[in-house]
This record gives structure tokens, sequence and C-alpha cells, in this order.
């Protein structure tokens, strides 16, 4: 199967292995010996960050139209429950959406498809709970600083974002790993 280098997409979708065993033992391994976990993630993150945000607006809409077909079918009756729903279900579809798939697969199904994995600082798979302060520290500080912090990519040679670092996991290339830890 042809990789994202030769111009092509993978063909499946494959959410990462998720094993209780840490992928690797203390910190995460070093770029300059293993350059192959770490290829490439700032365009694949870009790219897979744009793919769930289109998800998430279609997913969006879809649940907008259901509380409006509420709001309408009810004569408008429940115009004021519904409202106050429709925009906390736009503040919180995202961060629930990354929140539960970082948590639950490692990755988002953007993610997935472009070859990426979050970890644990120490190997091991996110938790739930990392997979919601990476998600809540991503939409809280992305957002006020107009995306310059996503700049702390650039800094360091993991390839690591303000959220990784503060959320304490960081992003590797999820079939790199595979062939790292055999």
């Amino acid at each position: 199967m042809r990789g994202m280098r030769d111009g092509h997409l993978p063909m499946k979708l494959h959410f990462p292995a998720r094993t209780g065993d840490a992928a690797w033992e203390g910190e995460a391994p070093d770029p300059l010996e293993h350059p192959e976990l770490y290829d490439g993630l700032p365009l694949r993150r870009s790219l897979a960050w744009f793919l769930d945000m289109m998800v998430l607006f279609f997913l969006g809409v879809t649940l907008w139209g259901v509380v409006g077909l509420l709001t309408v079918a009810s004569f408008f009756a429940l115009t004021p429950l519904t409202v106050p729903l429709g925009i906390l279900m736009a503040a919180f579809l995202p961060l629930l959406y990354h929140s539960y798939f970082i948590g639950k697969t490692g990755a988002s199904p953007a993610m997935a498809l472009f070859d990426l994995e979050v970890r644990s600082w120490d190997g091991r798979p996110a938790s739930m709970a990392q997979g919601f302060l990476h998600s809540a520290i991503f939409f809280a500080t992305v957002m006020p600083s107009t995306w310059l912090i996503l700049l702390v990519v650039f800094l360091n040679k993991r390839r690591r974002c303000l959220h990784d670092f503060l959320a304490g996991t960081v992003v590797v290339r999820a079939s790199r790993l595979r062939s790292y830890q055999a």
C-alpha cells in the first residue's frame, strides 16, 4: 500500500491498536535516533485537523437540523430549550469529538487516516483524561492566539504543540510505531 509520501492516501481507515503496554520506556524516542516516528507530522496534523473540521461541520449541521425540526415541530414552544442546546452543541461538539476519539482509539478518524497516533509521554496509550485535556487546551489556546501558538511545533525536535506538552502527550506515526515496537 502506498503512503502519502507517494501522493496517495491510504485506502483503509485503520485506527491504532490500543494495548495497555507502553510503546517505549521512559521519555518519547529521540527523533535523531528514530526520525521515522516524527516524519511529516506538522503537515499530517494540519490535514487531519481540516478533515476533522469538515466532519464536524457536517455532523453539526445535521444536529442543528434535528434541533431546528424539534423547534418547529413543537410550534416553537421548545425554543427556550433548543436555542441554548444548539449553542452548547456548537461549543462542545468539537471538544467531545476529539476527546472521545483520542482517549478511546488514540486518534480521531482523520488522524487515523493520516497515520497519526497520540501517545502518553511514557509510551502508553493516551487516556480519556489526556484526550480531554489535549482537546481542551488546544481549543482554549488556539483561538485567542490566532493560531500563532501552533508555531511551537517548529521549535522542538519531536514536533509537539503546546497542548501536547501540557497534556503530557506526543504524536507519532502509527504505522511506524508498530515497526518500532517489533
